[in-house]
């Protein structure tokens, strides 16, 4: 199998996205100067940067660095001349700030001074929102000598995520921070403690607003039950979310992964409904998809539009699949595949049916079926939701597993509609796993593990 797409969410987008729809689009010009340097592009051309960057090479950092830190340095991420480039000056404040630096102490002692400084402009209500966004990204990007998360973020992040009175973006930057810390560290060491009661939260009690915010708030709050200490009313709350019908679907994929992972003899987690819901789950994935698929083609077709390609016209309405994903060269476009110079029949170049699932929703839905596989029975470590059950019951989750697994590296593989159809097609004619799960019993295996995460070859997608 070739190596699967990642799938990343494109933060920055994100952020734009909710600071426009909590904001209103309207940011109102920042106050403040910096030193008298207008503009970031002038610190780093002036001496006094210089000079800074000479000292903290050699190990000096008194108030005289410090005093550059708080007033030269941070006031750039609040001017209106950096405001194009603000993710650049956060990322070079910080760069600027410990540029060179050799001992651990040097690196503490500069980073809680970029700590302070951005966690006031966060409290202070004057300042407008994007700059309070971008100042608790740079809380959470602070790092070690050796580029580990800074154990002086963690507490501060910790905070801020789980505060219901600071705007959703600000908590998304938190909890994004919060996230790092958690899957760099051990299990069970601080990060995952002082994280584990706003996961829980969050999961309990989703905040209310924005719902692209709120949607990705709950997203990493389930992906991260599986690494901090249990939380009973997390797990009972990821149960009901698998089992709402109605809920995103994603989140339903990602609320399974979390009750799967989490499954245990004193969990009380009814497995039998869980592996229904997830054979349920998994068929409305995959026909959400095709049904949209059709439907654009009978708008289409409606409209009375016809397609030209080579001589050759027609209603949209028929289907031609995409090309193989073998013959996709980097992903590139909707579909990945390089289309320009290839031929077919006659002479004439393929159809190229618009309407169609698109790659990246075949993928999606790869990823989607191979998560659901790992919450029924993890193909390496863990017992799963299979573990909860017994004899045929147990056997029928196992075998849905196997298939939901192979099903997603098909997909994987061939990423067209063809493939989503035909992965369709099996699982409604799968042996009912609900029936045969009618008689749960006393679990034949050890208490389930929370799966390696190295098991899956699909990255989680942004949902």
């Amino acid at each position: 199998m070739k190596n699967p797409t990642r799938m990343r969410c494109d933060l920055g987008r994100f952020f734009t996205a909710v600071l426009l729809a909590t904001a209103g689009g309207i940011l109102a010009p920042a106050a403040g100067h910096s030193a008298g340097y207008d503009s970031w592009s002038k610190v780093e051309q002036a001496q006094e940067t210089r000079d800074y960057v000479l000292q903290i090479r050699e190990g000096k950092f008194d108030a005289a660095q410090k005093a550059f830190i708080a007033d030269t340095l941070l006031p750039q991420l609040g001017l209106e001349a950096n405001r194009a480039s603000i993710a650049a000056v956060r990322q070079r404040i910080r760069g600027v700030a410990l540029q060179g630096v050799t001992k651990p102490e040097v690196v503490d002692q500069g980073n809680a001074a970029i700590r302070d400084g951005m966690l006031q402009l966060v409290a202070d209500k004057n300042t407008e929102l994007l700059v309070q966004v971008n100042a608790m990204l740079l809380v959470g990007e602070l790092q070690t000598i050796d580029r580990a998360p800074w154990v002086g973020s963690l507490n501060p992040l910790a905070k801020a995520a789980g505060d219901a009175a600071l705007p959703l973006a600000i908590r998304v930057a938190a909890v994004h921070g919060l996230t790092r810390h958690v899957t760099a560290a051990a299990a069970g060491g601080p990060a995952a403690t002082a994280a584990a009661p706003v996961v829980a939260g969050l999961v309990t009690s989703p905040p209310a607003g924005d719902a692209a915010a709120t949607r990705w708030l709950l997203s990493r709050a389930l992906d991260l039950l599986l690494r901090v200490p249990a939380q009973p009313e997390a797990v009972a709350a990821a149960a009901k979310i698998l089992a709402d019908d109605k809920a995103d679907l994603d989140l339903r994929v990602r609320a399974a992964a979390a009750v799967g992972g989490l499954a245990t003899a004193d969990s009380g987690i009814d497995a039998a409904a869980a592996v229904a819901q997830i054979t349920s789950l998994a068929r409305a994935a995959l026909a959400g998809d095709l049904d949209a698929a059709t439907e654009r083609r009978f708008i289409r077709k409606l409209s009375g539009s016809s397609l030209q390609a080579g001589g050759l016209s027609g209603e949209r309405g028929g289907f031609t699949p995409p090309p193989p994903a073998a013959a996709e060269q980097g992903g590139g476009g909707i579909f990945g595949g390089q289309f320009g110079g290839e031929l077919g029949a006659g002479g004439a170049p393929p159809i190229l049916d618009e309407d169609a699932v698109p790659t990246l929703a075949c993928r999606r839905n790869a990823w989607r079926l191979f998560t659901l596989a790992e919450a029924t029975k993890p193909a390496r470590t863990g017992a799963g939701l299979a573990g909860l059950l017994s004899g045929e019951a147990a056997n029928a989750a196992a075998d849905l597993a196997t298939r939901l697994r192979e099903l997603a590296i098909d997909l994987d593989k061939q990423p067209d509609e063809t493939t989503l159809k035909t992965a369709l097609a099996e699982l409604q004619q799968l042996a009912g796993p609900a029936k045969a799960a009618a008689g749960t019993g006393t679990p034949e295996n050890k208490p389930a593990s929370a799966p390696v995460e190295a098991a899956s070859p699909f990255d989680q997608p942004a949902g």
